[in-house]
Formats: C-alpha cells, structure tokens, sequence
C-alpha cells in the first residue's frame, strides 16, 4: 500500500474518534505493530490546523506487484504546523478490503486469489512536509469515490493497470503549492486480516500474505 499512498496524495472529539481506527498494536519488535500511530506527535509549541475525517470507496489496494483489491475506508487526518514552519501529519485508516478470483495475491507474484473475498484492515502514517500556504479545516470533510474498478485490479500488475482515478488528497485541498519532494513518510504501515491469515505491509517489514 505504501507506494500508491505516497504518490497519490483539533478539537478532543476529532483525535478521540482518529484514535477509535486503530486496532491493537502487535508487539513493539514486531513488523505489523502500528504503536507509532498513537505514540508520535509533533514538536513541541506545534500547532493543530487540521483535524478531519472522511471515507473513501473504489481504492485500489497496492500490493507488492499491483494493485491486488478495492478498500472501502474510514480515514482522520491530522496536520500540525511546527515551530520551523514545516508541517507534521498523522494519517490514520481503518476499513474493509474485497479482493477477486484471479487477482495477483498481494506478496506473492506467483499466487493468485482462488475467490472473490473480503477483509479488514488498518493502518497509516506519519510525515512531515512543507507548504507555502494552508487552509484550515476540522470534522467530516464527506465521502470520496476514488473509481477503482475490479477490472483493473484483475489487469495484474502495476504495468498493465490505472489505478484509482480520482483520488482526492488532503494535501493538495488545503496546502496550497505543497512540496512535493519535502514530503518524508516515516513511519508507515498497514496490517490486512482474512480467516487467520495476516499480512503486515510496514517501514519494518512485508510479512505473510493474503490467500482466499
């Protein structure tokens, strides 16, 4: 998932309900523990300019070689402004996965999905950027349709797919003429659930797999 949502891009009620997407952390030495979602924060005198939720359907999910599934996602995004002007962000998701028969299964080239299946998942990152300019913003910002298609999942591999096509993004709605090489994302990651079967797409590690 890291590669797509990298380039495809408050009041106590807005952190409250962008902590609730977070499922328990495995163990902190562990390639699918998401503790830094809840444990990092920005510098201190940093100050909040935007808080908000939104949900998306039709994303395609990146797998290690192509987009392997469409999310259906609650998403909190969190940006302060630090005291050196850049920006810190803290983006949570939280959502449900449906893969197809046929599709390529997400960390393994040679496997591919035997039945149209659905998962759970959650997730995300911390950044930080700069932007010349920002809007503020706090609450629902709505619902997106990102216009993934089944179609283009079962096309493979990145080099034969689109991908989402109208991807709405936080950054270029309220940082007007943000940098796009300032943007640093680390940590990162996101842990997929189906029947006992986990895989962890992390900053530490791609671990286990996910086959229907």
């Amino acid at each position: 998932m890291f590669g797509r949502r990298l380039l495809a891009l408050v009041s106590v009620g807005i952190v409250s309900a962008a902590m609730m997407l977070v499922a328990p952390a495995a163990r902190a030495d562990s390639p699918c523990d998401l503790s830094f979602l809840s444990t990092s924060a920005p510098a201190p005198g940093s100050i909040q300019v935007l808080g908000i939720t939104f949900k998306v359907v039709n994303d395609e999910d990146s797998g290690v070689f192509g987009y392997w599934a469409l999310d259906a996602i609650n998403r909190a995004v969190r940006v302060w402004q630090q005291p050196d002007a850049s920006f810190f962000v803290i983006s949570i998701y939280s959502g449900k996965f449906t893969t197809f028969a046929g599709a390529v299964s997400p960390n393994d080239l040679g496997m591919n999905e035997r039945a149209d299946a659905s998962g759970t998942f959650q997730g995300g990152y911390v950044a930080t950027f700069s932007a010349p300019e920002f809007s503020t913003a706090f609450g629902s910002a709505g619902a997106f349709d990102f216009g993934g298609t089944q179609g283009d999942v079962l096309r493979g591999v990145y080099a034969n797919q689109v991908g989402p096509t109208s991807a709405f993004s936080y950054l270029d709605t309220y940082f007007s003429g943000w940098n796009t090489n300032s943007f640093i994302e680390s940590p990162w990651g996101w842990v997929y659930h189906y029947h006992g079967q986990t895989w962890c797409d992390t900053s530490s590690g791609i671990t286990g797999n996910i086959l229907t």
